[in-house]
């Protein structure tokens, strides 16, 4: 059974206002296989429950997301908090960003993307 890969919801939603403000709002969904049932499901991680924020200053995002997490997100990552903040100030990184092939029993495509943000400064 193949999934509609338009209806799989995977983002990070910035709607600029009339008053000038910036809505964000995040959805980050995985497909898993069921095994008993055969069925691929598209479950939830984590998606914002209302609107968050977010602010350009040069050139940074000051985001700030609120956010709800499913039940397998909350014993993965150990915590029992199901609404949570999410706070950040984004900077623009370097990055190299690809198609990439898993292959496996089956072989598929998709998207991959490097970052390094955290570590020693040198030539890639």
């Amino acid at each position: 059974m193949a999934m509609d890969r338009r209806k799989l919801a995977r983002f990070v939603r910035f709607q600029n206002l009339a008053n000038g403000y910036t809505n964000a709002r995040v959805d980050m969904r995985t497909i898993k296989y069921n095994p008993t049932t055969g069925a691929i499901q598209d479950v939830y991680l984590f998606k914002s429950d209302r609107d968050g924020s977010a602010a350009i200053n040069g050139s940074s995002i000051q985001l700030q997301l609120p956010v709800e997490l499913n039940r397998q997100y909350l014993r993965a990552h150990h915590t029992s908090s199901s609404h949570i903040t999410l706070e950040a100030e984004l900077h623009p990184v370097d990055a190299f960003a690809g198609r990439v092939k898993y292959s496996g029993d089956k072989e598929t495509t998709g998207d991959i993307i490097l970052v390094r943000y955290r570590s020693d400064i040198r030539r890639w």
